[in-house]
């Protein structure tokens, strides 16, 4: 009778790589096939590594 409303989940994914550039190319390939809400950026000085929080939706 009815069909079943999918609802969207919010989710929680970290990327690290060791410099921003390469930290927002895996960001921009996620990007592609998913919502993104938000982005939260953290470095690390002593491990010289960044990475990132992304919040999204499936």
């Amino acid at each position: 009778m009815f069909g079943k409303k999918k609802t969207a989940t919010k989710q929680v994914k970290t990327f690290s790589a060791f410099t921003k550039r390469g930290l927002d190319k895996q960001i921009n390939k996620f990007a592609k096939k998913h919502n993104i809400i938000d982005i939260d950026y953290s470095s690390s000085t002593e491990a010289s590594n960044e990475s990132a929080m992304v919040t999204y939706e499936n």
